[in-house]
């Protein structure tokens, strides 16, 4: 999956591949939106990783990171973590991990997609803020 990925034509996604030893790996794509940046800090702090650790705390510290950027880029990502037979899988965005066989294939991960994802609409619908302009309200 991951030796088979393709660059996009705007240079803005990375691949990722880390090989720990036979049968440990993690492989995945960080997906740039708005620039390279964040894709590239992505690729560079998992390739330098000894281990995924628990995924949540992983994106957090990407994230955080990713905001210390002096640009805007931004990026979805999705990385798997493949020890032998057992294959642990994260995603943020609409990036996605799928497993293929010859004769059929379920996804791995869940797209964060609003018009996808009727959990991650609701959950941001309830969090909706107003900016002001002029003293009226203008938008979320």
């Amino acid at each position: 999956i991951c030796n088979g990925a393709v660059y996009s034509r705007k240079g803005e996604d990375s691949r990722i591949y880390k090989s720990f030893n036979v049968g440990r790996f993690i492989c995945g794509i960080a997906d740039g939106h708005g620039g390279s940046a964040a894709a590239r800090l992505c690729r560079e702090h998992i390739s330098a990783m000894e281990d995924m650790g628990e995924p949540r705390a992983l994106f957090y510290e990407l994230h955080q990171k990713c905001l210390s950027l002096a640009c805007n880029s931004g990026a979805s990502l999705t990385v798997c973590y493949v020890d032998k037979m057992h294959v642990q899988c994260a995603n943020v965005g609409d990036s996605h991990a799928l497993v293929v066989t010859p004769t059929s294939h379920y996804w791995m991960s869940e797209s964060h997609r609003l018009q996808d994802n009727v959990r991650e609409r609701t959950r941001l619908t309830a969090h909706v803020s107003f900016a002001l302009g002029n003293g009226r309200s203008v938008g979320p």
